[in-house]
This record gives C-alpha cells, structure tokens and sequence, in this order.
C-alpha cells in the first residue's frame, strides 16, 4: 500500500522547518556564496542527484551526493554544507511532480540540517593541535552525524506513518545503509586534500570515483531486481495453469505483508514474508492438471499427491539463497496450529511465524475468490470461518490481528479488493468468536494430554484357545471358548 499524505507530515515539516531556520539564522553571513568554487562544489551535487539510483521494489532512490556535500562543509563551513544540502540536491524528478510536494519540502528541510551539522561536529572536534588522530575522528563523526539526521528522519517519518514501532525502520534505514555511508568517508577526505592542494580541478577529477561507487550501487539492484523478476517468474508460470488461481499468489503476499505490518514486523522481514507469499504454492506446478483444476472432491489418493506440494515447493525455493528464512515459511504454510497438518505436524509456536501468516492470507484469499468448485464468500463469512478454527487451524494471536485489520477501509479495499470494511460491533463479535473458539480448542488438547484410566486387560478368542488348548489336561471336561457346545477336546 502506498502510503497517504498524513498529518505526520507536516508535525515533522514544522520540527525540522524550525531546526532548518535556526540554523540558517546563527550560521549564515553575507557573501559565503560570492567564491565561485562554492558553486563548483553545487554543481557536482546537481550532477550526483542526477544520476540517481532506483531502490528495488518502487522505494525511491539513492544518489552519491554525500561526500559532495560533507566535503563543502568542511571546506567553506557549515553554512556553505547547509546551502549545498538543502539546493543543490533538488532534482528534476521532484520538481517533474513524481514526488509530492510534501516530500520534496521534507528532503530539503533535512538534507540541508545534515550538511550542516556535519560540518559543525568537524570542526568541533578537529580542533587545533589535537594531535594527527584528530581528523579522522572527526571526519568519522562528522559522517555519523550526517547519516543520523538523514536517514533518522526518514526512520522516525516511515515509524509515524505506519505505526510500526521505530527500531524497524532503523533496522532497514540506517542499519543497512551505514556500511556504505561509512565507506564514502575515505572518498570525502581524497576530495578534500585534492581540493587544498589543486583546486577545483583536482575535484573534480575525484568525482569519478564516486560514479565507481554509483555503478557498485546499480549493480547491486540490478542483480536484487533480477531475484525479484525470477520470482514473478516462478508464481506466473504456476498461475498460467489455472485461470481460476490468476492473481493469487500476489494477493497472498499482499495481505502477508499487511498483517505482518499490524504484527510490527520489520521492514525486511515484510519483504521476505511477501516474496515467500507470492512463492507459497510454487510446488503446485508438479501437481497434474486433472488435480489442480478439478471440480469435485478430491480423492484420497488425489489429495495425497496435492499434499505434496510444500515439499516440493520447498525443494525448488531452497537454491534461492536471498528468501533465508522464506523457504521453511514455503516448506510449513499448511501446518495447523493444533498440529494436524502437514508435512511435518507442527504444533503451535514451532511452527515459524512467516508460514502462520502466510496460512492466512492463503486461507483468506482462497475464501474471497471464485474456485472450480464453489463461488467466492463475502468478507463477513470467511472473517467467521476463520474465528471459528483459531486455536486449531490458526494461530489465535494471528487471527485477532486479522479480524481488527478487517475493520480498516484502506487495508479491505486495497488489499482484500472487497467494497466495504466489517462494522466495529462485527469485529468485537468476530474475536469474542475467535477467542471462544481458542479456549475450546486448548480445553480440549489439554483433556487429550491427561492420561486415560487403565483398562482390563481383555484376550482375543484365538489367545483363549491358544492358552487352554496348551494347557489343559485331555480328559478334564473343561470346556474350551468357541467349540460348539457339548463338544470336548481329546
């Protein structure tokens, strides 16, 4: 889903607006932008955000801009770093309208404070006889601070849009990211000694290292893209079989994500539980069309080789090194809660969390969608047949997470495709329903566990007679268990 302009951003407008303002006023002095090789190192930066690099999956972009900007702020100062920051990263594509004006104001608002305090930690700490050490360590520091302000920002913006707690989103956005960053500073002191001891030229002759460095960047996409395009692949060629499937395991990776997203999952393991939904039924391609795409009920041993599809699934997955966990997610999304399913018959919390969100979003779409053998169910009815196996289908933390994501428009309309979101009362009562089920579903596995009372030890006919025939002395007139009465042995 596509987040919507929201009051958090203009709070984090205002918050920053006010930094920005403040800084400018105790920071800048007449003429800083009189030297023209102030505009040189403006030009560079206009250069590098033109050349951006598109993120996988739609997420934005990422340019080279960095050390451009750190290396002007320790050159001229940090008013000159701020100014450089804050316009010489505005690119054509977010004055083309691709990006909202709300966001362009925000990447100006904090691109400009991170040049600028950069250059202020710098010249704080490499003071003045401070010993050789000095530089670097403030170089170190003064990068830290521009990677803090930059993607902090974009953290706390991302933590307050969709209430995901904000170590997530540190996680992916500052996490991930500080390698590379850290990585440039090296290329910022180069920039710096080339500019001291030849000028602009010297420079400008540096930025070619950084278009090595976008290269690397393109290249990694490129290759994260080609894993992306690969699966589309895979789930395309199974859905080709079957018209009634079409659009599925998409859906499924939807609404993965979107209950993983109300579950608090971090942004990369919401991109993993995607993939591995989109991924899920891949073992189906080895199931003949008689099965796949029959009408009635399937038989015993039809159903046998449909229950063979994780398995297989999970032996094509497990040579894509990038789905990690995913592939134990495609392997387990037919297990059940109270452990009656299969492959393996996990019970409860063994069975991984990916496989249980991905059970249902699986069981959900199949319920909402039109299938060779019934018609599709309106929301109310599946969100009740779900309530009704929590605690032995599923898990009964997932289910409630499930049922209170039914009762938000955005998600039902855009990731269920359905008209209209469960009233509030209709949810209340759906997890009122989903907890009475867990508690009957738990009273009875513990009732299972309790040991049984001993029985009396009974013996089948043919032992009887085994025993009485061994042991009994011919002529006795003991009559032996199941020979016609009257009748004696010997």
């Amino acid at each position: 889903m596509k987040p919507r302009i929201h009051r958090h951003h203009y709070t984090m407008m205002a918050a920053l607006g006010l930094g920005w303002a403040l800084f400018a006023h105790f920071t800048w002095t007449p003429g800083l932008l009189r030297e023209p090789e102030v505009w040189g190192f403006f030009a560079l930066t206009v250069l590098a955000e033109a050349l951006p690099v598109e993120l996988p999956r739609g997420r934005g972009t990422v340019s080279v801009s960095f050390p451009i900007i750190f290396a002007a702020s320790i050159v001229f100062g940090p008013a000159v770093g701020f100014f450089v920051g804050s316009f010489g990263t505005l690119s054509l594509r977010q004055l083309s309208g691709v990006v909202p004006w709300q966001g362009v104001v925000l990447n100006r608002l904090q691109l400009g404070l991170a040049g600028g305090l950069s250059g202020l930690v710098f010249r704080a700490v490499a003071t003045p006889g401070a010993g050789a050490i000095a530089p670097w360590v403030a170089l170190i520091l003064g990068g830290a601070t521009y990677f803090l302000v930059n993607a902090g920002s974009v953290a706390l913006m991302l933590s307050l849009l969709y209430r995901i707690p904000l170590w997530s989103f540190v996680r992916t956005t500052m996490l991930g990211p500080m390698g590379s960053y850290l990585g440039l500073i090296p290329i910022t002191y180069v920039m710096v000694a080339a500019y001291e001891s030849v000028g602009f030229l010297g420079l400008a002759l540096f930025f070619l290292p950084l278009l090595v460095a976008r290269h690397s960047f393109q290249m990694y996409n490129a290759i994260r893209r080609s894993y992306d395009d690969m699966v589309a692949a895979l789930a395309d060629a199974l859905e080709a079989r079957d018209a009634y499937t079409a659009g599925h395991a998409q859906r499924v990776g939807e609404i993965a994500m979107g209950l993983g997203r109300a579950l608090h999952l971090s942004e990369d393991r919401l991109e993993l539980v995607g993939l591995a939904g989109l991924l899920h039924d891949i073992g189906k391609i080895a199931v003949p069309d008689r099965i796949l795409n029959k009408k009635t009920a399937l038989s015993r041993a039809e159903r046998a080789v449909m229950r063979r599809h994780p398995l297989i699934g999970h032996g094509i997955v497990r040579h894509i090194k990038f789905l990690e966990d995913g592939v134990r997610w495609v392997r387990h999304h037919h297990e059940e809660w109270d452990g009656t399913g299969y492959p393996d018959g996990l019970v409860g919390e063994s069975i991984p969390l990916g496989a249980r969100i991905i059970s249902i979003a699986d069981s959900i779409d199949a319920m909402l969608s039109d299938r060779p053998y019934r018609m599709a169910r309106r929301l109310t009815q599946a969100a009740e047949e779900l309530a009704r196996h929590s605690g032995r289908q599923y898990d009964p933390r997932l289910v409630e997470a499930f049922l209170r994501l039914c009762g938000d428009r955005r998600f039902v309309n855009e990731t269920l495709r359905q008209p209209a979101p469960l009233a509030p009362k209709d949810v209340e009562r759906l997890i009122a329903l989903a907890r009475e089920s867990a508690s009957r579903a738990e009273a009875a596995a513990g009732a299972e566990l309790e040991p049984a009372p001993p029985r009396p030890k009974r013996y089948r006919v043919k032992r009887v007679r085994y025993v009485l025939t061994r042991r009994i002395q011919p002529g006795s007139g003991v009559k032996v268990f199941g020979e016609p009465s009257g009748e004696r042995r010997g």
